[in-house]
């Protein structure tokens, strides 16, 4: 476990996707004012970026742009999909009718069962 961490802190700086995406999504941030009450401001999230990006020593320590290539290659699959029409509403549908398991009225029926041991009350 340690190598793999100790690989996924090193890929950052090899990631261009991260290098070139990130960078600007701060800058966009970072240009826009907030108005707060009376008082224009314009936040400052610098000390986001130099934590996920420039830190020194390990940067992102706590890894959350570690999955963020993987991210992106799928957010680009689903705009993809989505400019075929017919394939986005099949897998649209597909997804639903699977996620069946993992509908709240189960999760809600367990949590009931083995949690808080309580009896449905029929309406």
């Amino acid at each position: 476990l340690g190598e793999n961490i100790e690989c996924t802190l090193n890929s950052f700086d090899n990631s261009q996707i991260i290098k070139t995406i990130i960078p600007p999504v701060f800058e966009g941030i970072i240009g826009d004012s907030l108005t707060i009450g009376d008082v224009k401001r314009t936040p400052d999230f610098s000390n986001i970026e130099n934590y996920l990006l420039h830190n020194p020593g390990v940067s992102d320590p706590y890894m959350c742009l570690a999955d963020f290539d993987s991210y992106y290659a799928t957010y680009n699959r689903a705009l993809d999909d989505y400019d075929h029409r017919d394939l986005w509403t099949k897998k649209a549908i597909t997804n639903i009718a699977k996620a069946g398991y993992f509908a709240s009225d189960r999760s809600i029926k367990e949590y009931a069962e083995n949690i808080w041991h309580i009896e449905p009350c029929k309406i």
